[in-house]
């Protein structure tokens, strides 16, 4: 990768992820600010819900651009005029977790597509950049999908160690770690909180983890935290509906206070739950980095090695002792410990020392 010199940019990306999924618009959200802060940006909404949009809040940022009419065609057109008036452009893919499994045969074609439409776009001299993903096992075919994409990419960055080693050992290597996206949020202080009497519980049930094993863990940490608390089931994320209800139902019958909180399309709103709970115990990635930033203490509660980008970061991050296993006898819940998230401000100041090396300095 060569840095930029600081000149003008125009910036593009277009959104397709898990639109049930807040901690997926929350990254989508942070890069958007981090690159609009730098450069002219376009975001291709055409392929997302409205209620999607409206959560990540482009309209709000001063350099940005909503596009919703003619879609992804319209970026590639857009992205092409520019170059025809020689601009610097950048065309940066959505970040979050890949790998893990195999792709359906339509969904290869559809990548394979895609690689050819960057591919294009590259020979014209856009510099197609791709930061804050992890990288889980993927199949042969899968394997050459992601690598063919990693040679047309003027910059491509791994979100944590574990993922940087993987890439580098199939041959597709990273140019460097960058922070996960979410810690742009250290730009600004949480919203203040109120007095934190609850624990906020957010799982997923995809086969990460046995949900009899996650049962007993939460009511574990009732047992240390106090059953006479409010424990709060955070659903942020909508396929974990079920399975958080039946996790619910089952620690009420137990005797634990419990409400259910359904809130996958609110950043915002996630946030000030959050604000209001001592800690947080999850499975879920950016469950536990959001309510960090609000001031609730994060533990990861994962079975041992299901979730190398949980086990990546925390590990990077020196919390490798708020990584709590599932089903191991060493396995000790206690009452919350004290933490400090201003132990996250090097890791806003890196993420943001990227940007500014690949698109020059803030513009305002």
């Amino acid at each position: 990768m060569n840095l930029r010199t600081a000149t003008a940019a125009t910036a593009f990306l277009s959104i397709k992820t898990q639109f049930d999924n807040a901690g997926d618009a929350l990254i989508n959200r942070e890069l958007s600010r981090l690159v609009a802060r730098r450069a002219k940006t376009y975001v291709d909404f055409s392929r997302a819900p409205a209620a999607f949009e409206k959560s990540m809040g482009i309209d709000e940022l001063p350099n940005a651009t909503s596009l919703r009419k003619r879609g992804f065609a319209l970026l590639v057109l857009m992205i092409l005029r520019e170059r025809l008036h020689r601009r610097e452009c950048f065309l940066f893919l959505n970040p979050g977790g890949l790998g893990g499994g195999k792709l359906s045969w339509k969904a290869r074609l559809s990548a394979l597509a895609y690689n050819m439409i960057l591919t294009f776009l590259a020979a014209l001299g856009v510099k197609v950049c791709q930061v804050g993903i992890s990288y889980e096992r993927m199949g042969r075919i899968e394997r050459a999908i992601a690598k063919w994409r990693r040679r047309i990419m003027f910059s491509f960055c791994v979100r944590d160690r574990l993922s940087q080693q993987y890439v580098n050992s199939i041959g597709m290597p990273s140019d460097e770690i960058v922070p996960d996206l979410s810690f742009n949020l250290y730009r600004e202080d949480a919203a203040p909180s109120r007095a934190r009497s609850r624990i906020a519980i957010s799982f997923r049930f995809d086969g990460k983890a046995e949900a009899s094993r996650i049962r007993e863990a939460v009511q574990q940490i009732a047992q240390a935290s106090g059953e006479e608390r409010e424990y709060l089931f955070i659903v942020q994320v909508a396929r974990d509906l079920d399975g958080m209800t039946e996790l619910q139902a089952a620690c009420q019958a137990a005797g634990m206070q419990t409400r259910l909180v359904v809130c996958h399309d609110d950043i915002d709103s996630l946030a000030t739950i959050y604000s209001e709970c001592q800690a947080i115990y999850s499975n879920r990635l950016h469950a536990l980095l959001l309510a960090a930033h609000s001031g609730a203490a994060p533990y990861a509660v994962i079975s041992r090695g299901s979730q190398p980008k949980i086990e990546g970061m925390f590990t990077d991050l020196g919390m490798a002792d708020r990584i709590l296993f599932l089903g191991e006898p060493t396995i000790r819940f206690s009452e919350a410990a004290a933490f400090d998230k201003t132990v996250f401000r090097p890791e806003f100041m890196r993420l943001n020392g990227y940007f500014d090396r690949i698109l020059g300095p803030p513009l305002t």
